[in-house]
């Protein structure tokens, strides 16, 4: 059943909802005078008028929910949690989660650093901001190194779980300290499915999980926090090993097939997710 939502936007809004329309859908053309600009995607379409309407039509319930959640999050500023990971897709290194609080004495500063931008800032940036943010922020790390990252793996078979119990700790922690002014919680959605993190949150206000939620200001500091942590942690490796790790996971075959020929399986345990189908091709063709 095709569903109808209608939200009145503010200019800010406008923008943000231009930007995450942009990178789900393409731009379509539209010869209507009270029409600011129109997407159109694979199941919804979403239509912004000169006064401050915007239109989203879509049969998919999860996406209604997802854009009623961007609405409500970037309303008037309260004070909140955001959480994101960083390593869930890296061959290398470990898996980093970070919850971070900001309220309306931090808003201003961590947005004049340019973290709404973090996904067009290089490692160097991210480095240089992430010094900043530690500095004038409450913030919760979670580092799962690639051996806690196996045990965990073989213990859940599921990285989903993992995440799951990795943010709701960080926000958990995070919340004894600053639990008495957050008003609610912004989660990146890592999953199409919320019931796993639904299962392991149980705080008192209100929890939100959305696609690209680092449009959120908690996320976005949250993630270049992670990131921060996530480069931290190979800086260590290279120093243990004197080699620079390659980030990602497409590139780094040949780069493992020489680490391994070197330190064996037990130093790949040391560096790598090796549940990763990247080790048999890694380990077999050595």
């Amino acid at each position: 059943m095709q569903k109808t939502l209608t939200f009145t936007l503010n200019d800010s809004q406008v923008d943000e909802f231009y930007k995450y329309f942009q990178s789900l859908g393409t731009l379509t053309s539209n010869t209507n005078s009270y029409v600011q600009w129109s997407f159109k995607g694979s199941n919804w379409t979403a239509v912004m008028y000169t006064s401050g309407k915007l239109v989203v039509q879509t049969p998919d319930v999860d996406f209604a929910d997802e854009i009623n959640g961007r609405v409500v999050s970037q309303d008037v500023f309260k004070p909140h949690i955001g959480s994101d990971e960083v390593g869930k897709g890296d061959y290398f290194g470990p898996l980093v989660v970070c919850a971070c609080y900001i309220n309306e004495n931090s808003l201003k500063k961590v947005k004049d650093y340019g973290i709404m931008d973090s996904k067009n800032l290089t490692d160097e940036k991210m480095m240089d901001i992430g010094e900043k943010l530690i500095e004038d922020l409450e913030y919760e790390v979670k580092i799962i190194d690639p051996r806690k990252y196996a045990k965990l793996n073989e213990e859940f078979k599921n990285v989903s779980i993992i995440l799951s119990k990795a943010h709701v700790e960080a926000i958990s922690k995070l919340f004894e300290r600053v639990g008495d002014d957050v008003e609610f919680v912004v989660v990146d959605q890592f999953s199409k499915s919320q019931r796993r993190l639904n299962d392991e949150y149980s705080l008192s206000v209100p929890l939100k999980q959305f696609h690209h939620a680092e449009s959120d200001v908690a996320v976005a500091a949250a993630s270049i926090i992670a990131r921060y942590f996530f480069l931290l942690e190979f800086q260590k490796m290279k120093e243990t090993y004197n080699v620079k790790f390659p980030l990602g996971a497409t590139h780094v075959i040949k780069f493992g097939k020489s680490f391994y020929k070197k330190h064996g399986m037990e130093g790949l345990r040391d560096v790598a997710k090796v549940s990763f189908r990247t080790t048999e091709k890694i380990v077999n063709s050595s």
